[in-house]
Protein backbone atom coordinates (compact mmCIF):
# COMPACT_ATOMS: atom_id res chain seq x y z
CA UNK A 1 0.00 0.00 0.00
CA UNK A 2 1.09 3.68 -0.73
CA UNK A 3 2.56 5.46 1.91
CA UNK A 4 0.40 8.25 1.54
CA UNK A 5 -3.08 5.76 1.45
CA UNK A 6 -2.14 4.11 4.63
CA UNK A 7 -1.78 7.55 5.84
CA UNK A 8 -4.82 8.98 5.61
CA UNK A 9 -6.75 5.72 6.28
CA UNK A 10 -5.23 6.11 9.38
CA UNK A 11 -5.86 9.59 9.90
CA UNK A 12 -9.40 9.58 8.24
CA UNK A 13 -8.69 11.94 5.26
CA UNK A 14 -12.30 11.24 3.48
CA UNK A 15 -11.18 14.32 1.25
CA UNK A 16 -8.27 12.63 0.05
CA UNK A 17 -10.24 9.32 -0.50
CA UNK A 18 -12.51 11.24 -2.58
CA UNK A 19 -9.68 13.19 -4.58
CA UNK A 20 -7.78 9.55 -5.03
CA UNK A 21 -11.52 8.16 -6.26
CA UNK A 22 -11.87 11.02 -8.72
CA UNK A 23 -8.14 9.96 -10.21
CA UNK A 24 -9.03 6.60 -10.29
CA UNK A 25 -12.23 6.65 -12.05
CA UNK A 26 -10.39 9.59 -14.42
CA UNK A 27 -7.82 7.50 -15.52
CA UNK A 28 -9.51 3.87 -16.20
CA UNK A 29 -12.98 3.93 -14.67
CA UNK A 30 -12.64 1.79 -12.26
CA UNK A 31 -12.06 1.71 -8.28
CA UNK A 32 -9.32 -0.38 -8.72
CA UNK A 33 -6.72 1.95 -6.76
CA UNK A 34 -8.75 1.02 -3.38
CA UNK A 35 -8.74 -3.00 -4.10
CA UNK A 36 -5.28 -3.72 -5.12
CA UNK A 37 -3.99 -1.77 -2.08
CA UNK A 38 -3.34 -3.48 0.73
CA UNK A 39 -0.26 -3.62 3.89
CA UNK A 40 1.75 -6.54 4.14
CA UNK A 41 -0.43 -7.93 6.37
CA UNK A 42 -3.46 -7.74 3.69
CA UNK A 43 -5.46 -5.23 5.35
CA UNK A 44 -7.01 -2.49 3.05
CA UNK A 45 -8.35 1.29 3.69
CA UNK A 46 -11.19 -0.18 5.64
CA UNK A 47 -9.11 -2.39 7.95
CA UNK A 48 -6.77 0.81 8.71
CA UNK A 49 -10.02 2.48 9.43
CA UNK A 50 -11.88 0.20 11.80
CA UNK A 51 -8.56 -0.47 13.52
CA UNK A 52 -7.86 3.68 14.12
CA UNK A 53 -11.36 3.76 14.81
CA UNK A 54 -12.21 6.37 12.01
CA UNK A 55 -16.15 5.43 11.08
CA UNK A 56 -16.30 8.46 8.43
CA UNK A 57 -13.46 7.41 6.62
CA UNK A 58 -15.14 3.93 6.78
CA UNK A 59 -18.35 4.51 5.55
CA UNK A 60 -16.50 6.94 2.70
CA UNK A 61 -14.43 4.16 1.67
CA UNK A 62 -17.80 1.28 1.71
CA UNK A 63 -19.72 3.97 -0.15
CA UNK A 64 -16.91 3.98 -3.12
CA UNK A 65 -16.29 0.66 -2.61
CA UNK A 66 -18.32 -2.03 -1.49
CA UNK A 67 -16.66 -4.76 -2.46
CA UNK A 68 -13.92 -4.09 -0.01
CA UNK A 69 -16.08 -5.37 3.29
CA UNK A 70 -15.54 -8.86 1.60
CA UNK A 71 -11.46 -8.67 1.77
CA UNK A 72 -9.90 -10.38 4.57
CA UNK A 73 -6.57 -9.78 6.03
CA UNK A 74 -3.68 -12.26 6.67
CA UNK A 75 -4.92 -12.91 10.15
CA UNK A 76 -8.25 -13.94 8.97
CA UNK A 77 -10.15 -10.74 10.20
CA UNK A 78 -12.88 -10.09 7.90
CA UNK A 79 -14.48 -6.10 8.81
CA UNK A 80 -17.76 -7.11 10.35
CA UNK A 81 -16.11 -10.00 12.30
CA UNK A 82 -14.40 -7.66 14.71
CA UNK A 83 -15.52 -7.70 18.23
CA UNK A 84 -17.38 -4.82 19.38
CA UNK A 85 -14.76 -2.36 21.29
CA UNK A 86 -11.86 -3.48 18.79
CA UNK A 87 -11.51 -0.04 17.47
Amino acid sequence: MEKALYKEAMNGDVSFLNEALSRDIENDGSNGYFLVQITIQHNNVIHIAVQHGDLDFLRAALRCCPSLIHQRNSHEFHFISLPRGAT
